[in-house]
């Protein structure tokens, strides 16, 4: 076999096995390991030190989208003159402790609607207090 076709079945084992990332550095690999003459060992180490990290970054990635964290945005950024249907009064009472209203700095009591999924629309009043 020559090197090329050595190369070429290399690539195809590698993206057999789902090793993308390997088969990806595959080739800055191969020249550097010529120009600082590693060993088989010592590239064969490196790729798959790429191919685990690689892996690793999917795997906290999938875990990060799957945990359902709350999403990064604030009422603040919502537009309310893009969407005229939601009523501003309302959002901005059921959260005080971003728009600075009374409630936050007086611990009172602060209404709460609760139910819209189930069709049933519930007042609940819970304490807000400073910490």
């Amino acid at each position: 076999m020559t090197e090329a076709s050595t190369y070429q079945a290399l690539r195809g084992h590698l993206a057999h096995l789902h090793l993308g990332a390997a088969a990806e550095a595959l080739p800055g690999l191969l020249d550097q390991a010529k120009a600082e003459h590693w060993s088989a060992t010592a590239l064969l180490e490196r790729l798959f030190a790429l191919e685990v990290a690689a892996a690793d970054a999917r795997r906290h990635a999938t875990l990060a989208r799957l945990a359902c964290l709350p999403a990064p945005w604030r009422i603040s950024d919502f537009d309310f003159e893009a969407q005229p249907t939601v009523d501003k009064k309302l959002v901005l009472v059921r959260n005080p402790a971003e728009n600075g209203h009374r409630f936050r700095r007086k611990a009172d009591s602060v209404p709460e609607l609760s139910g819209q999924r189930s069709g049933v629309t519930r007042t609940r009043f819970r304490l807000k207090a400073d910490t």
